[in-house]
C-alpha cells in the first residue's frame, strides 16, 4: 500500500489526513457533493482517486506524460452507481466512503492499472470511491440514493495535484 495512501487512511483525525494529503501526488477526478467541493472536517476538496503516487520517485512530467494519453473524461454521474460503504483502515478505525460501480467506475479502474509501474506496490484491489465525512455517507446511504447524480455527486475533468 502507498506510504502516503497507507497514513491517509489509518487516520480519521481530519487534520491529520489533510496534512498528508496536501504532501501527496495523486491523479484523480474533483468531486462535488450537494455543490459543496470540499470536506467540511478537513478542507481536503472531494474527489475519486485514480492514483498516487510516490513523491520521491514518480516525476510530475512523466505522470502527466502517460496521462495526457489516456480518455480521462469525467464519470457521468447518471449511469455511476453508487453504494454507501466502508473500508478498515490498518489501524482497525473505519472510513467511510461511497463505493462506484459501473463503466465509469471500470475505466478508473482501469486507468489505475496504467499506472500500476508507479507508485507504491498495491497489495489491495483498487476500488474507485469516494472519501466522505460519516454525517455524509449516512445522509446519502438514508436517502437511498442508487446513482451519483441521485445523491448530488458532480465530477470534474481528472486534475494531477501536487501538493495543497
Amino acid at each position: 500500500m502507498s506510504c502516503y495512501l497507507s497514513q491517509l487512511i489509518k487516520s480519521e483525525d481530519p487534520a491529520g489526513m489533510a496534512a498528508r494529503a496536501n504532501s501527496g501526488m495523486m491523479l484523480g477526478y474533483p468531486v462535488k457533493i450537494g455543490g459543496e467541493s470540499h470536506r467540511k472536517d478537513n478542507g481536503i476538496g472531494y474527489h475519486s482517486t485514480i492514483k498516487v503516487f510516490n513523491r520521491e520517485k514518480d516525476h510530475g512530467h512523466a505522470v502527466h506524460n502517460l496521462a495526457q494519453h489516456l480518455p480521462l473524461n469525467p464519470p457521468d454521474a447518471k449511469n455511476t452507481q453508487i453504494e454507501p460503504s466502508e473500508f478498515k483502515a490498518q489501524d482497525g478505525s473505519t472510513v467511510y466512503v461511497l463505493k462506484l460501480h459501473g463503466n465509469s467506475a471500470e475505466k478508473i479502474k482501469e486507468h489505475n492499472g496504467k499506472f500500476a509501474h508507479m507508485g507504491d506496490p498495491q497489495p489491495y484491489e483498487f476500488a474507485p470511491h469516494i472519501s466522505v465525512p460519516k454525517e455524509i455517507h449516512d445522509r446519502i446511504k438514508a436517502s437511498g440514493a442508487k446513482t451519483a447524480h441521485e445523491a448530488g455527486i458532480e465530477f470534474g475533468s481528472a486534475e494531477l495535484k501536487r501538493g495543497p
